[in-house]
């Protein structure tokens, strides 16, 4: 059996790439750590329909392009690649878009198909809630008969789609069991709520609970037959499971090219010295960038938030670094215990700048500072790109955030989950709250219990502890 895409496959997804590069990529790239808004998805999802994400699984009659599941999960992974966020918000989208051209009547095709896939509205699938999961007969939220209409009771939680939605397809039960389960479409007009939920990753993507207080139904919202709910939903999850896999896959893909392992570390930190000489950065010895690459790498600390830091910020006592609110890439701020290779580099590097102003009578801030001043607003791309390079490291060459790779290095040593979280500044306070670290000295002891192999140590002049302590 072959298994690559037909020639046909082939060209379509290199014409989607293509576009995805130029159109998507530069629009989602500031929304990585934080829901794409409500406009730009819109916007986003109006482009992505005639390349068939979002409008392939239905029929040319219902206004889509009856593109086979292959073809469509394919394009669903090309998107993947560049925001997982933002193809799982699409992939949603069209599942509610399927349900209504399955089940929906003519009027109810006319009311909300064309909305669902020109990007107008954006659906959501309301069907898990606090205590029910995927076993959909156990489902509480009632609609109880008002008039010619229902009002839904009830609650949703971790809903794909729900704090964007225009619409949801919600199942319901019955007023008495033996109604069943029916499938209903909410509009956000009808007074449902939505909160955000805080999640480990794929913050891109809206992720919410839904509150259905009283909200008046209409009549004909119900979609199918009365009772037909649990047959049609589950309908609906043979699709969706069939194409979820492509989405972990993806993501385990674009992981593994974006983690530095300590072997390349070591290697970028041989490499980087002398690229910066090269690239005449001398002022401050040619290894100034070495300990705050290190410190990156194990701390999962932004190389640019490190370098835009004022030195006051920098705790060698108590072997932490604060992140005023303003400075990090949420504006929240953030603090790092250091393990001991990132403690040992960063002591190395301050014992040899102070000496360096006490020979010169300047003042070093930090490794951007020279003589009281900023040197530069930019981040030297170029010579971390070149050390890459000279170090052999491939695929990698524009990852400065080494979030990933201090997350590997921290569970490699035994720390658990949510404690690499927390470290890793990953929702600090939700993590906090979710794994019980009571305070901040937990986070310092968490760090260090790193093990450090005595090949990975700071070669700005420090010598790295070498300990080995499990976890508790």
């Amino acid at each position: 059996m072959d298994f690559d895409p037909s020639e046909e496959q082939s060209i379509a997804l290199d014409a989607f790439r293509r576009f995805v590069e130029a159109e998507i990529a530069p629009a989602v790239s500031p929304w990585r750590d934080a829901t794409i808004p409500k406009d730009l998805v819109h916007s986003l999802l109006r482009k992505l329909g005639p390349h068939g994400v979002g409008t392939g699984w239905l029929g040319e009659g219902d206004g889509g392009l009856a593109l086979d599941l292959v073809t469509s999960g394919l394009l669903y992974e090309e998107l993947a690649r560049v925001s997982p966020g933002l193809a799982g918000t699409a992939f949603i989208n069209e599942g509610v878009a399927l349900a209504i051209a399955t089940l929906g009547n003519p009027e109810q095709k006319k009311r909300w198909l064309p909305g669902l896939l020109c990007g107008e509205l954006i659906g959501c699938s309301a069907i898990t809630e606090p205590g029910v999961g995927s076993n959909v007969r156990d489902v509480r939220t009632r609609a109880v008969r008002d008039g010619d209409g229902w009002r839904v009771r009830g609650e949703k939680t971790w809903i794909s789609n729900a704090g964007i939605s225009d619409l949801a397809v919600v199942v319901v039960r019955g007023e008495d069991a033996s109604e069943g389960l029916s499938q209903m479409v909410v509009e956000r007009g009808d007074g449902y709520r939505s909160r955000e939920l805080a999640k480990l990753g794929l913050n891109d993507w809206s992720t919410a609970e839904l509150v259905f207080d009283d909200v008046y139904v209409p009549g004909g919202r119900r979609l199918g037959e009365p009772g037909a709910g649990l047959r049609s939903t589950l309908r609906l999850f043979e699709r969706e499971l069939a194409q979820l896999p492509r989405f972990p896959t993806i993501r385990a893909e674009n992981a593994r090219q974006t983690y530095f392992t300590r072997e390349e570390l070591d290697g970028l930190v041989k490499a980087l010295p002398e690229e910066l000489a090269e690239g005449g950065r001398g002022d401050l010895g040619n290894e100034w960038l070495v300990p705050f690459v290190i410190t990156a790498f194990w701390t999962g600390a932004r190389l640019r938030e490190l370098l835009h830091l004022e030195r006051r910020r920098l705790d060698l006592e108590a072997g932490k670094i604060t992140l005023p609110p303003g400075s990090t890439k949420n504006r929240k701020g953030r603090t790092f215990y250091l393990p001991p290779p990132a403690l040992a580099a960063l002591r190395a590097w301050d014992a040899n700048t102070r000496a360096l102003e006490k020979e010169r009578g300047i003042i070093v801030r930090m490794a951007f500072h020279r003589y009281g001043k900023q040197i530069s607003n930019e981040f030297p791309y170029g010579i971390f790109h070149g050390a890459c390079v000279r170090a052999g490291i491939v695929g990698r060459r524009k990852i400065h955030d080494f979030r990933r790779s201090a997350a590997r290095n921290y569970r490699a040593s035994g720390v658990s989950e949510g404690v690499v979280m927390a470290i890793c500044g990953w929702r600090t306070r939700a993590m906090f709250d979710r794994y019980d670290i009571k305070n901040e000295d937990d986070l310092r002891k968490a760090a260090a219990q790193v093990v450090i192999s005595d090949e990975v140590v700071a070669r700005s002049g420090g010598e790295a502890e070498i300990i080995s302590i499990s976890q508790k």
